[in-house]
């Protein structure tokens, strides 16, 4: 039925009445108050003197929390550029809310899983092999360097300085026996984290550490002329392979965010051209297809399948276009190009709307010919943000703006429902609705901890200001409180939708890196982290935005037209080469120096 405040509540299987238009519910109080006769002298001074008390209490609760946001700042305890000035659109108390949570999450970790990759919060004990590695290689303590930009965004100092010790100290890449480990997770997590930890804090530390791994791993790209990257990286050293696997297509784009700033940092761009180069290869090849299957061949490019998503198996390649467009200063069109042709692909193939138009949402196409499905996936649910966002850096504008950003309202609503419709109200990992009588099932999933459907409130908030996502964010933040507090930390749930729930005993790292930062970010003042000078990984770790010389950008037009054009550097070793050199350099084991 329709209430007056204009929200939808239909019931789901179990008789839950949920909302399902415009939100979360608001629950109001009354302040009332009576009148009373005059008071003497002695009554007024003791009204005065609790008066003041109240005053010095507030003082001091005000310092404590205020001033990690501004006084600690300007004292540089630790230096935050990133801090905003001015008139502050902050919600201070839910910003405190959501800094408890991590003070407690990552307590935990320290107590009882320091140096392991995750906490089992539950058990009171680590875990390791995070990152693919064969045989739970430990030593890399993947929740360490994943939460050290949450830590460092929140003003932990202490807690950040504990990180840091523990990467100068502990963290080498020079393992004794090799190691495989998973090229995607290590790049996000690993080199992002330390790359966002320099370029926070500027400690240099973090750079070398960066560098280092970054020589490590290069390697992946090697081994074909297409450039295209083997998602299986080695530690100490990975070697050129010459393999004709098929590659993921978020695997192949989920690495120019890291690859292009470690590049910037080190002045080495053969780290750039390399984590381009499988790409532009790609686009070149299918250069009116912006929607792309989800595997593809190595060594020819070649997409394997007709299935057509923007959720998993391709989520993360979708993200980087815009992201990689914004990490430039916006110089290098091709990707906001091929980013945009990629949405309007989307919008015109894979977009569901329900019988009623209550939802609408990106479904996945199984094969080519198929209608879209009308499953909502968590991982799927970073796209109302990545759309949002592509508005709020002009990627779009006009007319066609304001397009994608009412889709992305529509389907942030959608994506809601993995929590609004859940006992716990905790997101299950993915639901069907019903297009025709927009009834939602399957709601018996796990609550993984997972980002996207916050990350996409953080982006529809800074985008519109609604209040909405606020509310909505902080209904995700209680229900953490209530039923996924442990004494050691947080767990995830095996089933969102059963009250009481079973714990899953996992503290997910990325709950520190992303989660937690997004959530602190949904309710802090727009100034903090400005969107067209940062960049945020798909593990959430900030990287500055460089200003862009136009030198440094290869002209790519002889890979795109195939035509070979002379006089190309190749930015590899400053040598001119035809077309056929260059991909053979490609092929070639990398060395840096």
């Amino acid at each position: 039925m329709k209430h007056e405040n204009g929200l939808m509540q239909r019931q789901n299987g179990s008789g839950k009445t949920f909302v399902t238009y415009k939100g979360a519910q608001k629950k109001m109080g009354a302040i009332g108050g009576s009148q009373g006769r005059g008071m003497g002298w002695k009554q007024g001074l003791l009204v005065l003197s609790f008066v003041l008390s109240l005053v010095a209490i507030f003082s001091m609760e005000y310092y404590a929390f205020y001033g990690i946001q501004y006084l600690e700042a300007q004292a540089k305890k630790i230096k935050r550029p990133y801090a905003s000035s001015g008139e502050s659109n902050a919600d201070l108390e839910r910003m405190k809310g959501v800094k408890e949570v991590m003070k407690h999450a990552w307590k935990g970790y320290e107590t009882y899983a320091w140096g392991n990759d995750e906490l089992l919060p539950k058990s009171k004990r680590g875990k390791s092999g995070v990152l693919g590695s064969m045989n739970g290689f430990s030593g890399f303590a993947a929740s360490i360097v994943d939460a050290m930009s949450t830590l460092h965004l929140m003003g932990l100092e202490a807690e950040f300085a504990h990180a840091r010790d523990w990467v100068a100290e502990n963290m080498t890449f020079a393992t004794g026996a090799t190691q495989q480990v998973s090229f995607f997770e290590t790049t996000i997590r690993l080199l992002g984290g330390l790359l966002s930890a320099h370029d926070l804090s500027g400690d240099e530390m973090f750079l070398e550490k960066a560098n280092d791994l970054g020589s490590r791993l290069v390697n992946a790209f090697a081994g074909t002329r297409s450039g295209i990257l083997l998602n299986e990286a080695r530690l100490p050293n990975t070697e050129a392979v010459y393999s004709r696997s098929d590659v993921l297509l978020a695997e192949i784009g989920t690495n120019l965010v890291e690859f292009a700033t470690l590049a910037a940092r080190t002045g080495n761009e053969t780290y750039r051209i390399r984590a381009e180069a499988g790409l532009r290869f790609l686009h070149a090849k299918y250069p009116d297809d912006p929607l792309l299957g989800t595997s593809v061949a190595r060594n020819t490019g070649d997409v394997r399948d007709s299935m057509r998503s923007v959720g998993t198996r391709t989520d993360s390649y979708y993200e980087y276009l815009l992201k990689y467009w914004i990490l430039g200063n916006k110089k290098d069109d091709h990707w906001r190009q091929r980013w945009e042709d990629s949405v309007d692909a989307a919008l015109e193939e894979l977009k569901v709307t329900s019988k009623n138009g209550l939802y609408t949402f990106m479904g996945t196409k199984r094969s080519k010919n198929s209608a879209p499905d009308s499953s909502v996936t968590h991982l799927g649910c970073f796209y109302p943000g990545s759309v949002a966002l592509g508005v709020i850096s002009g990627a779009v504008t006009g007319e066609k703006a304001e397009k994608y950003l009412d889709f992305a309202k529509s389907m942030m609503h959608a994506c809601f429902q993995l929590y609004n419709a859940t006992a716990t109200g905790l997101g299950a990992d993915e639901i069907f609705i019903n297009m025709q009588t927009e009834e939602i099932s399957n709601l018996n999933r796990p609550y993984l901890q997972r980002p996207e459907v916050v990350e996409s409130m953080f982006y529809l908030w800074r985008a519109t200001h609604d209040r909405m996502y606020r509310d909505w964010g902080w209904s995700v933040v209680e229900a953490l409180n209530q039923y996924c507090k442990q004494e050691a930390g947080y767990s995830g749930l095996v089933n969102a939708n059963v009250i009481p729930p079973m714990s899953d005993d996992s503290q997910q790292s990325w709950f520190l890196a992303e989660t937690l930062k997004y959530l602190y970010l949904l309710f802090s003042d727009d100034g903090a982290l400005n969107l067209d000078e940062w960049v945020f990984n798909t593990e959430a770790h900030p990287v500055r935005a460089r200003k862009v010389e136009e030198s440094y950008w290869i002209d790519w037009d002889f890979v795109e037209n195939a035509t070979g054009k002379p006089g190309l550097t190749d930015g590899l070793k400053s040598s001119v080469v035809s077309l056929e050199q260059f991909f053979e350099q490609l092929s070639q084991p990398i060395e840096i120096e």
